[in-house]
């Protein structure tokens, strides 16, 4: 496959002079050898090919293999010009979903662009699911909160908690953006863990302030100030 000018070999990350090769390349190097060449599991000489084979039967009493059931193919690329490199990850992907398959062959492939193109597929359907997930979230975090005691109710505690980790997520996603940082849906999960640990936290933080008469006498300010300042530092 080529880019242009640009094949594999112009592109791969190198060593000793050549491109990056799988150990099953070092062992078979020609089409004709598969047949013919014995391999031995785990280790092939001083080549550990265990990582590479996988549902290895070995000839009895023996370690060299007679049968495997699958090979784990690796081509790494510099990271130089990535707008080369996602250009021909495609036309990779656009030719192994082509390629021409033996009977009861199985083709598998996975690249550093596969999860991206995956979210970039379903976020038309995942987008709206998102927005409700967001708002029961929300919903929940503050309703959970609500008291029957007045005093005791944290319900604006919860409704600030929200207020507080959505600027946060928004100023942040927002200063990464303007910055040029590319946007990936993996992210998108973020805001709910933003928003339970800072619910959770505002939570954690006013209740003992609302327990003060557990420490103390409560017309001595300094004992209870003492015991306020100890339980929020046990929490944080």
């Amino acid at each position: 496959m080529r880019i242009g000018a640009l094949a594999f070999k112009d592109l791969c990350v190198e060593k000793g002079g050549g491109c990056v090769s799988n150990s099953i390349f070092d062992i078979v190097k020609t089409p004709s050898d598969v047949s013919t060449t014995t391999i031995n599991y785990p280790y092939h000489g001083t080549i550990f090919i265990a990582s590479e084979i996988g549902g290895v039967k070995l000839k009895s009493g023996s370690t060299q293999i007679e049968s495997a059931e699958a090979i784990r193919l690796f081509y790494f690329l510099k990271e130089d010009n990535q707008t080369i490199n996602t250009m021909w990850l495609k036309k990779f992907i656009e030719a192994a979903s082509k390629m021409k398959k033996e009977e009861g062959m199985t083709i598998s492939y996975f690249t550093s662009i596969s999860r991206d193109e995956e979210f970039e597929k379903s976020s038309d359907s995942i987008i709206p699911l998102f927005s409700l997930t967001y708002a029961l979230a929300i919903n929940f975090s503050i309703i959970s909160c609500l008291r029957l005691d007045c005093v005791r109710n944290k319900v604006w505690v919860a409704t600030f908690g929200v207020l507080s980790a959505g600027m946060a997520v928004l100023s942040s996603f927002g200063l990464l953006l303007y910055c040029g940082m590319p946007f990936a849906m993996t992210v998108a999960t973020a805001p709910f863990l933003i928003l339970g640990k800072l619910t959770n936290s505002h939570c954690y933080t006013i209740n003992p302030v609302l327990n003060l008469s557990r420490c103390g006498d409560t017309k001595d300010l300094s004992p209870q100030m003492v015991c306020l300042h100890n339980r929020l530092g046990k929490l944080i």
